[in-house]
């Protein structure tokens, strides 16, 4: 008899309320869509599972969730990833899952979020959508970024929102190419008057919270309103926004090898 699972995994956060309003609901979706599969969940960052751990929460790290379906039985199982691009927590991610391969019937792991060209296109025009602006107004996107190569994401996506007329979308970074300094300079020239600000995350988390939306100096929101703008947050994680969770299904589809109009 076979048995079919889909290992949700995400880099996690110690967040609860945003773990409910964006991982719970990336997977309540999934959930709909593939009724023939069990869902499971994997954190691979090994500090959020810590972190959580002392609060009195278990949850698995990938190999553990391997581990279970192995001795559940599952004959098919799709490692889904709920990251943003083929890092560093990716490549952790199939160092940690690829062994596993060999145990089962069926085995395949998806593709984050943007993974190609045609996925950034898909986001940037699902961005476009949601936050409709006025001609004085421009939207900043606060991405996580990498020291990974694979930072070059958010360059390439900052390209195809010029390339795609929506030169008042821009992405800047927490750790990586182009940060906030980059940002500020690029709003200077646009001669725009109010920014919208938004993290370009799975989830609302840290980041957010501190380093958007936080009363510090360094924080973007306060840097923003120091260069005179009027700036208004939004502290929506990615997972909240059903275009997106969609995108996630149509990786899954891809993972599973069905085709969209399969499911």
């Amino acid at each position: 008899m076979e048995k079919k699972a889909i290992l949700l995994t995400h880099f996690g956060t110690s967040h609860l309320d945003t773990l409910q309003k964006n991982i719970l609901a990336v997977e309540k979706e999934a959930q709909a869509a593939f009724p023939g599969w069990e869902m499971r969940r994997a954190f691979t960052s090994g500090m959020i599972l810590r972190i959580l751990k002392n609060q009195g929460i278990t949850i698995a790290s990938v190999p553990e969730a391997l581990e279970d379906l192995l001795t559940e039985e599952f004959t098919d199982v799709i490692v889904q990833p709920s990251h943003l691009i083929c890092g560093e927590e990716y490549d952790k991610l199939r160092g940690l899952a690829e062994p596993y391969r060999q145990y089962f019937k069926n085995f395949s792991i998806g593709k984050p979020l943007l993974a190609s060209t045609e996925d950034m296109r898909e986001v940037c025009r699902f961005y476009d959508r949601e936050f409709p602006r006025d001609s004085d107004a421009a939207l900043v996107l606060m991405g996580h970024g990498t020291p990974h190569f694979a930072n070059a994401v958010y360059p390439a996506m900052n390209y195809l929102l010029k390339e795609m007329g929506m030169e008042r979308i821009l992405i800047g970074t927490v750790e990586g190419y182009p940060d906030i300094e980059v940002i500020r300079k690029e709003l200077k020239q646009l001669g725009v008057k109010r920014v919208i600000v938004t993290p370009m995350m799975l989830v609302a988390g840290d980041h957010a919270i501190n380093d958007m939306n936080g009363d510090g100096k360094d924080s973007w929101k306060s840097l923003l309103l120091a260069d005179g703008y009027q700036v208004k947050t939004v502290l929506r994680g990615l997972g909240e926004y059903p275009e997106i969770q969609k995108l996630y299904l149509r990786h899954i589809r891809e993972a599973i090898g069905e085709g969209e109009d399969k499911v």
